[in-house]
């Protein structure tokens, strides 16, 4: 009789370590699935885990993280809150809901999750960082660099951490301190294109143009992909009046995304400080055919053919903007100054009459000389 009994047992016992180790492995399968891409395998192997063991939380907490992954914010929330009710100590679980709320802007939900995280791991770096990011995000800057210093202290070696810091000692007013951390991000992590970007940005606000310059030379070397890099380093290009070197910038942009506007945008803006109205024309009309509605296209475009003594073309471009923006100073002023060079006079000091009462204060010396 024990025999039997003993055989009943083991049976059942090797039974639930089959379907313990079968839940174990749609787990393993689903995070291999996700970390390929495949979200929507893994969360079929993650509900095929929570039909073999409903009350495992990992289950739940791993499911969770993916539909984050997805942007299923709410469905994230629902699997954190069951991951929760079977184990209070989920400490990750917090902090996954944590941002979860946050992105749904339930901030106050999101800051007593996180809370709770650290009192169950109070060496969790992660979790520090985020609530420094929440605090940063509703403007506590003092408690944002107490979270930010913890979780350096608990990570020294996490590059992200001081560029994440600076930001804050940015909007402290610290740029000096905020250098210091750009300086730490980048001795920390020397190949990551972001930091030597925002150094840059940083180094443009205290004057030092050249520099960021060097900066943004780091960023495209480890990011050469990344057009905003050039369109940044082409714009500055422009402020020390490297117009050559500007053109080439968006230029790479266009290489790089033919179907990207700011591209031609800011490579005619280049050709015009050139001089060179005929390339720069074409650079408007192109962004114009991509975007119909691109108000500036249309007022820089006006400015070309006024130079070059195409003033009609040149209206019919003002009118274009006018009638998009009624408001728009700058084109009322060229259009203006076209009807002037046709010897329109009663119109064009009508137009400058107009760009002056929107605030373009240049109406006012042309209107001066014009209208007499």
């Amino acid at each position: 009789m024990l025999i039997k009994y003993g055989l009943i047992y083991g049976i059942i016992f090797t039974s639930f370590l089959m379907y313990a180790q079968k839940a174990d492995e749609y787990i393993e399968i689903a995070r291999k699935r996700r970390n390929i891409g495949d979200f929507n395998g893994c969360i079929a192997n993650l509900n095929k885990a929570a039909e073999i063991e409903p009350n495992n939380p990992l289950v739940y907490g791993v499911r969770a993280n993916t539909k984050m992954m997805l942007q299923d914010y709410k469905g994230a929330i629902e699997d954190y809150n069951k991951a929760l009710e079977l184990d209070k100590s989920y400490a990750k679980a917090y902090g996954g809901r944590a941002f979860a709320k946050y992105a749904t802007r339930d901030f106050d939900g999101a800051a007593k999750d996180y809370n709770k995280a650290l009192e169950l791991a109070p060496n969790d770096a992660a979790a520090y960082s985020w609530r420094g990011f929440l605090a940063y995000a509703n403007k506590k800057y003092t408690l944002a660099l107490q979270d930010y210093n913890k979780a350096i202290e608990l990570e020294p070696m996490d590059s992200k951490l001081y560029a994440d810091r600076a930001m804050v000692k940015l909007a402290m007013g610290d740029k000096n301190g905020a250098m210091q951390d750009y300086n730490e991000a980048i001795k920390t992590d020397p190949f990551y294109a972001k930091n030597y970007r925002d150094r840059a940005c940083l180094k443009i606000e205290n004057n030092d143009l050249k520099s960021a310059i060097q900066d943004y030379n780091m960023a495209i070397e480890y990011a050469p992909k990344q057009t905003r890099y050039y369109i940044e380093r082409g714009n500055l290009y422009l402020k020390l009046k490297d117009i050559k070197n500007a053109i080439h910038d968006f230029g790479k942009v266009i290489e790089i995304a033919p179907t990207d506007i700011a591209g031609y945008y800011n490579r005619g803006l280049a050709l015009m400080a050139e001089q060179s109205y005929n390339g720069a024309a074409v650079d408007f009309e192109k962004c114009i055919s991509m975007n119909p509605k691109y108000i500036d296209a249309y007022v820089n475009m006006g400015v070309c053919l006024s130079a070059m003594d195409k003033h009609k073309e040149a209206i019919q471009h003002y009118d274009k903007a006018i009638e998009l923006d009624n408001k728009n100073a700058k084109a009322y002023f060229g259009r203006g100054v076209a009807k002037a060079s046709l010897k329109n006079t009663s119109e064009a000091c009508a137009d400058l009459k107009k760009s002056q009462e929107l605030g373009y204060n240049e109406a006012l010396n042309t209107m001066n000389s014009v209208c007499k």
